[in-house]
C-alpha cells in the first residue's frame, strides 16, 4: 500500500489469529486509551513505528 498503512483488527480470544499476525511480522502500536476493549489492533509489518516501512516490534496491548 504506497504511502499508507494496512491495519488489522481482531478480537483479543482469537488466539490463532493473533499468533499468527505476531508470527509473520505485523506489530501492535501502543494504545490510545488506557481503557481496556477486547480489540487487537495490528499495524502492517512493512511499517514502522515512525511510518519509515522498516518494520516494527510487537508491543502487547
Amino acid at each position: 500500500m504506497p504511502g499508507g498503512r494496512a491495519w488489522l483488527l481482531t478480537w483479543d480470544q482469537a488466539h490463532d489469529a493473533l499468533a499468527f499476525y505476531r508470527h509473520v511480522g505485523w506489530w501492535e502500536p501502543e494504545p490510545l486509551s488506557a481503557e481496556a476493549t477486547d480489540v487487537v489492533v495490528f499495524v502492517d509489518p512493512d511499517r514502522a513505528r515512525d511510518g519509515s516501512g522498516s518494520g516494527g516490534a510487537v508491543s502487547r496491548q
